[in-house]
């Protein structure tokens, strides 16, 4: 399951650079004139992420959604 400290943790940069967040990862921030989804890398604990796939806070997989969770390599994930 998810685990809240992984909110908190310093990324490396090299590492930001080569995610590829799914194109069904949603928040609301990127209805304004926030980031993109191709942009986001890393979640903020007050930001609520949701599944286009499933319109909930989990994925088809029953597997939480957030940029560091939404990667390649996750069964339901699909590039940008």
């Amino acid at each position: 399951m998810y685990d809240d400290k992984r909110l908190n943790q310093v990324e490396n940069p090299e590492e930001r650079l080569t995610r590829q967040v799914c194109s069904n990862l949603r928040a609301k921030e990127f209805y304004l004139d926030g980031p993109s989804v191709a942009e986001m890398s890393h979640s903020g604990p007050e930001t609520a992420y949701w599944c286009l796939q499933t319109m909930q806070p989990f994925g088809p997989d029953d597997q939480y959604c957030c940029p560091e969770e939404c990667q390649r390599g996750r069964a339901c994930h699909e590039e940008l």
